[in-house]
């Protein structure tokens, strides 16, 4: 509408003075009209100005033009930006001084809309071109000495580890309130969930956030293991004669956290119980551990009975990585014992239990069905897509999270594009990204600025490593009949190259030798949703591991 009023008022030709909305102004001579912005020619280059950054603008080449606001026909937007367009097919690089312009940052060619340009023969606007290719130029509104560094709140996760941060925990809410909801609604017989996904998914940082929701319901006793294998990988080495050892040691493990967790309920005013928890070597050393524990744990219930403040409260069992149990069952570093022992444990009602692993967890409690009985099974998948928008934008957003987003044109889409929504992934883009914006110096993200940061991820010397895709390429299946790393890759590698130009792979196209069938590796591939299958074709989810195969695979 602004665009049509300049239009109106102003020959193309006239000299046109332009006050924006951050309180800049550009001079030069109206060249073009666009649906949605105006073009001047001036002394440092051609200008771009999108009609809703214009606050106010006068007619220089008018004499009895007046300042015009446009308030009343633009929805304010104080977080726009301007673009500088040119048609060059190829432009110089330029350094930014001050508040200049900077075109030393490569952005991705673009097609302008319709627009009405001044005919350079005629002189008049009666040229339309539809079709004008032009390249895309940040043009920074304030100095560099105007620019504050960014606080890179992405750093402390980009390597992956908990997110124990609530600003950065999103889209899971539902979840921890479902499986909480079941825990606390267990009264009579012990619960057992199980939270299983792809390494590096955030059931870590799931199970974090779950403990705090259950410690805040006094009925709940809260004990956690944590990573079981900081228990198993300490008897790594034992030979036949000591392997019980190490379920003892499990169970010692229950027992520990069950002392310190009363000791910290004493301490909140609880009455003290008349329990003892053996020591280590004490335990150990009893014929029958295993009894023993059992009878230390009717003890506990019968002491708490005994007291108003611990009546009625239940034990909650949380052991993280419990896949690690299923790999030392196949090494034979466990009896096959253990998961007869652990149901009896669940069937005496001494606890409730919520279990995390990897995406081989499926497979374990297959094999295991009898053994782990009936389980309320948790997949922990990728962000929803509003919760993946959150993860990207409220963190850095302008002046706090009821302001400006820093995100320009399809920027998140090419975000969410690149990581499918899966946490870790946005995590390493959006690290990179801030860094980049305090090299740069710049405070607004365009998509040129995300494909930029991309390019940085999948080559040069600053590119990842395959390490960070391990997740999409192992379940931490260690069985005899897992799909190897190497077959899983070249079936990913294979989609990869056949559909660098288009979304989907067709299954005709993915041809490799591999130790087991390529259609048993597809699926498996796309049960642990690393790729989804429409009709006979295939794509990777990841967006960024597509684009990283294709340079690295």
């Amino acid at each position: 509408m602004l665009a049509r009023l300049i239009q109106q008022n102003v020959p193309l030709g006239n000299y046109v003075k332009v006050s924006l909305k951050t309180g800049r102004e550009i001079s030069g001579t109206l060249t073009e009209i666009g649906k949605e912005h105006i073009t001047l020619e001036g002394v440092k280059g051609t200008v771009t100005i999108l009609t809703e950054l214009i606050g106010l603008w006068e007619n220089l080449g008018d004499s009895s033009a007046k300042w015009n606001e446009a308030k009343h026909l633009n929805a304010t937007n104080e977080d726009s930006k301007i673009e500088l367009k040119r048609t060059e097919a190829s432009i110089p690089p330029k350094k930014a001084i001050g508040n200049q312009i900077t075109n030393e940052i490569p952005i991705s060619a673009d097609v302008s809309p319709d627009v009405l340009r001044k005919n350079p023969e005629t002189g008049n606007g009666t040229e339309k071109q539809a079709q004008t290719p032009f390249q895309n130029l940040s043009v920074r509104l304030y100095s560099e000495d105007e620019f504050e560094d960014l606080e890179n709140p992405y750093a402390p996760y980009a390597e992956g580890g908990i997110v124990g941060d609530v600003d950065m925990f999103f889209g899971r809410e539902e979840l921890i309130r479902n499986i909480a909801n079941a825990i606390q609604q267990s009264r009579l017989q012990s619960k057992s969930v199980l939270v299983f996904g792809q390494k590096r998914s955030g059931k870590s940082s799931i199970l974090f956030h779950l403990k705090r929701r259950l410690q805040e319901n006094k009925d709940l006793l809260v004990l956690d293991l944590e990573n079981i294998a900081t228990i198993l990988r300490e008897d790594s080495n034992q030979d036949e004669n000591s392997r019980t050892a190490l379920i003892d040691q499990i169970l010692k493990g229950i027992l520990t956290e069950l002392k310190y967790a009363i000791e910290d309920r004493i301490d909140e005013g609880f009455a003290a119980l008349d329990l003892q928890i053996p020591a280590d070597h004490e335990f150990y050393s009893h014929p029958n551990p295993l009894q023993y524990f059992g009878d230390i744990f009717k003890n506990f219930k019968r002491q708490a009975s005994k007291q108003n403040d611990w009546r009625g409260v239940r034990v909650v069992l949380l052991i993280d990585e419990f896949q690690y149990i299923y790999a030392r069952i196949l090494a034979k570093k466990i009896p096959e014992s253990f998961m007869e022992n652990w149901k009896a444990l669940l069937q005496a009602n001494y606890f409730n239990a919520v279990l995390v692993g990897q995406d081989v967890m499926p497979k374990f409690k297959a094999r295991y069905s009898n053994e782990f009985g009936t389980t309320q099974d948790e997949r922990v998948t990728y962000l929803k897509s509003e919760d993946a928008r959150r993860l990207i934008d409220e963190p850095i957003r302008i002046v706090g999270k009821q302001n400006g987003s820093r995100y320009r044109e399809q920027a998140i889409e090419r975000i969410l594009d690149l990581t499918a929504g899966s946490p870790f992934y946005i995590q390493i883009i959006c690290n990179r990204l801030v860094e980049y914006m305090n090299i740069k110096r710049v405070a607004l993200v365009t998509e040129a600025d995300v494909e930029q940061v991309k390019n940085e991820l999948i080559r040069g010397v600053n590119a990842l490593g395959i390490d960070k895709f391990d997740n999409l390429i192992n379940s931490g299946d260690t069985s005899k009949d897992a799909i190897r790393d190497d077959d899983a890759l070249k079936v990913l590698k294979n989609i990869a190259d056949n559909s660098s130009k288009t979304v989907w792979c067709h299954r005709d196209r993915i041809v490799c030798e591999t130790c087991l069938p390529v259609d048993k590796i597809l699926k498996d591939l796309e049960e642990r949703e690393v790729i989804e299958q429409h009709e006979q074709s295939y794509q990777i989810q990841v967006g960024l591991f597509k684009e990283w195969l294709a340079v690295n695979g």
